[in-house]
C-alpha cells in the first residue's frame, strides 16, 4: 500500500481509502508512511533534555518522521541536534502556546482506547494486509516443500521480527516453530530483557546465537568498524549463526528462514526479493512477508494487534540494533545514551582511546559527537599483523620470492591455510621429512610445480612452471592465505563462505582447520575480499604488492 492520510476527526492516522470510522475519504501523504507513534516515555525524555512541556502531550498523540513531530497530522516542531555528547533541542514549527492551549479543548484518549480507535478505523486495509503475509508464508512453506529441514523465525528484538513472528505463528496456527537471535555482545539491556520475555510469555522455542569472542576483543585487532569496515556483522552475527545452524540441521539440509526486513528501510534493500534461495547463510533460504510494508502500517499492526515491544521504541528508538553501530544515527545514539548511561559511557571511553590511537587532528569530542568515527576507510599503518615483507628474485629457469610474516610461521598450522590452494590449482602435497620444513606442490602430471620452504618468520616461494599468469594468480591467492594466517582472529567469516562446511575456525582453542574430504577448492574463503581477510582489511586496506611486481616486469 502507498497511500496514508490523517483523519482531523477521529484524530487517527489511516491507510486505507477512508477512515472506516467516520467514512472520510482518504489522501495521499508519503511522508506519513515513514512515520512512528510517539509513547509517553520520548515525550517526557524529550521535556528533560530540553525543558520544553512535550510531556503535556499524551501516549500516542503526536507522530513522527525525518524528526518533525505531528499533531493531527501536522507539524508542531522538530527535535534538532542530539547524539552521544550533547543533548538535543526543540524548534517549534507552530505556535507553541496555541498549540498547547488547543490540548485542553478536546476529548482525549489515553493509550488503550487510541489503540482500538487505530484498528476500527484501519480494519479491512489491516485484514487486507495481514491477509497477503499469511498468504505468502503459507504457499512459501509450500512451495519449497521438500527443500528444506526446519523453519525459523530471524528474530532480532526489535519491531519488524516481532511483527514477522506474530504473522508466522498465526500462519501456522502454532507457537512451534524455531526463532533464532544472535547475541553480537552490544545488544543494549532493553533488546536482551525483551527476548527474554517475548520467548518466554508467548511460549516460544528460541535458540540464541553467540560468537567465540566479543566485540571488545575482536576491534582490538580489527580495529572499530565503520560504513566501509563492516566486519561486525559477519563475525558477530553472520558467523555465529551459521554455527548454530550446523548443530541443528542435518549435512546439506535447509532451513527457511523468515525475517524482517523491508524495502522502505534503506536504498540497497530495495533491491531484495521475497524468497532469495542464496544469501550470506549459506544453509538458509530466505523469506520476507513484510518486505514492502511501510513503517506506518506496521505500527498500526502493531497497535491494532496489541503486540508487545521493545522498550526502546518508547524512548524514541526508530530501529533497534546494536548500540554501537556505524549505521546508528544520531537520534539513536542519544536515546541509548539516555536509556542506559553506563553502557553509553564503556562505548564512549571506546571511541575516546581509538581517536586518540590514530592521531585524531580535530577535537576529539567534536569526532565522536559528529560520528566521523562511522567514515573510517583506512586502518593503522603501525599495525603489527597488517603487512607482508617481500624480497623477489627473477631466474632464469624459475621464479623465487620469500615474503615475511609478522607472525612466527608453524608448519602445522599454515598448513590448514594452504589446502584450498591445494584444490583450487589441483595440486598434490607432500612434505620433506629431512633438512628444511619444506612442501611440494605437484601437477596431476606428478611434476614438481612450486616448493614451499618455511622458516621462523618468512616463507620461500620457488615457481618452476613457465607459465607467468598461473604464477602471478597463484601468488596472488597464496598472499591472501598468508595474510589470514598472521592476522586470523577465529572470526569465522570464512566459515559462512563455505557451502560444503569445510572450514572451522575455533577462537577457543585457536585453530583454523580445512577439511580436505569436503573442501572443492571453489576459492570463496580465499577471496572473501581483496586481501583475503575481513579484520585485516579493516585494520590496515593497503598490502605492498609493487616490489613483486616491479622486479618481474623489469
Amino acid at each position: 500500500m502507498d497511500m496514508a492520510y490523517f483523519c482531523s476527526k477521529c484524530k487517527i492516522p489511516i491507510i486505507g481509502d477512508q477512515c472506516e470510522i467516520c467514512g472520510k475519504p482518504g489522501g495521499n501523504t508519503k511522508t506519513l508512511l515513514k512515520s512512528s507513534p510517539v509513547f509517553k516515555e520520548e515525550l517526557q525524555m524529550l521535556s528533560e533534555a530540553t525543558g520544553e512541556p512535550v510531556d503535556e502531550f499524551n501516549s500516542l498523540e503526536l507522530w513522527t518522521a525525518n524528526r518533525y513531530y505531528y499533531y493531527e497530522g501536522k507539524k508542531i516542531f522538530k527535535v534538532i541536534g542530539g547524539n552521544l555528547i550533547e543533548n538535543p533541542q526543540i524548534k517549534w514549527v507552530k505556535n507553541k502556546k496555541m498549540v498547547l492551549d488547543k490540548l485542553n479543548r478536546y476529548d482525549r484518549f489515553d493509550e488503550d482506547e487510541y489503540c482500538y480507535r487505530v484498528k476500527e478505523a484501519n480494519r479491512f486495509a489491516l485484514g487486507t494486509l495481514e491477509e497477503k503475509a499469511i498468504r505468502f508464508v503459507r504457499e512459501t512453506i509450500e512451495k519449497l516443500g521438500k527443500q528444506i529441514e526446519y523453519k525459523a523465525v530471524s528474530f532480532s528484538g526489535g519491531k519488524d521480527s516481532v511483527v514477522v513472528s506474530y504473522l508466522v505463528r498465526k500462519a501456522l496456527g502454532s507457537n512451534g516453530i524455531l526463532h533464532i537471535f544472535a547475541n553480537t555482545t552490544l545488544e543494549n539491556p532493553d533488546t536482551l530483557n525483551f527476548v527474554e520475555d517475548f520467548a518466554n510469555n508467548e511460549r516460544i522455542f528460541l535458540l540464541k546465537a553467540e560468537p567465540q569472542q566479543s566485540f571488545l576483543k575482536l576491534v582490538d585487532k580489527a580495529l572499530l568498524p565503520s560504513r566501509i569496515h563492516r566486519w561486525c556483522c559477519t563475525a558477530l552475527k553472520i558467523a555465529p549463526i551459521e554455527k548454530l545452524l550446523r548443530q541443528i540441521l542435518e549435512p546439506r539440509a535447509k532451513i527457511l528462514m523468515f525475517d524482517g526486513i523491508r524495502h522502505e528501510e534503506s536504498s540497497r534493500r530495495k533491491k531484495y526479493e521475497s524468497v532469495e534461495l542464496k544469501s550470506k547463510i549459506a544453509l538458509q533460504i530466505i523469506a520476507r512477508p513484510i518486505l514492502k510494508w511501510s513503517t506506518l502500517e506496521e505500527w498500526i499492526y502493531i497497535l491494532s494487534n496489541q503486540i508487545p515491544i521493545n522498550d526502546s521504541y518508547k524512548y524514541g528508538m526508530r530501529r533497534v540494533g546494536c548500540s554501537l553501530c556505524p549505521l546508528n544515527s544520531s537520534w539513536s545514539e542519544y536515546v541509548i545514551k539516555f536509556q542506559s548511561y553506563p553502557l553509553v559511557r564503556d562505548y564512549t571511553n571506546l571511541l575516546y582511546k581509538f581517536a586518540k590511537s590514530q592521531n585524531i587532528q580535530v577535537n576529539i569530542a567534536d569526532y565522536i559527537a559528529n560520528g566521523q568515527w562511522k567514515a573510517r576507510a583506512g586502518g593503522s599503518s603501525k599495525h603489527k599483523y597488517s603487512v607482508l615483507s617481500e624480497i623477489s628474485i627473477l631466474e632464469r629457469d624459475y621464479k623465487f620470492i620469500r615474503i615475511g610474516l609478522s607472525k612466527v610461521v608453524k608448519l602445522v598450522s599454515i598448513k590448514e591455510y594452504l589446502k584450498p590452494l591445494n584444490k583450487k590449482y589441483q595440486f598434490k602435497s607432500f612434505e620433506s621429512k629431512i633438512g628444511r620444513k619444506t612442501i611440494f606442490l605437484l601437477s596431476k602430471k606428478q611434476k614438481i610445480v612450486s616448493k614451499i620452504s618455511i622458516d621462523k618468520e618468512s616463507l620461500s616461494v620457488w615457481w618452476f612452471e613457465k607459465d607467468g599468469s598461473s604464477y602471478r594468480q597463484f601468488l596472488a591467492d597464496l598472499k591472501k592465505q598468508l595474510i589470514k594466517y598472521q592476522f586470523c582472529a577465529y572470526c569465522g567469516g570464512c566459515e559462512t563462505k563455505c557451502v560444503f562446511q569445510a572450514i572451522t575456525a575455533d577462537a577457543e582453542y585457536q585453530k583454523y582447520t580445512v577439511d580436505s574430504d569436503k573442501c572443492i577448492g571453489c576459492g570463496e574463503c580465499i577471496s572473501i575480499n581483496k586481501i583475503g581477510c575481513l579484520l585485516a582489511k579493516s585494520a590496515k586496506t593497503t598490502i605492498p604488492y609493487k616490489i613483486m611486481e616491479e622486479v618481474a616486469n623489469g
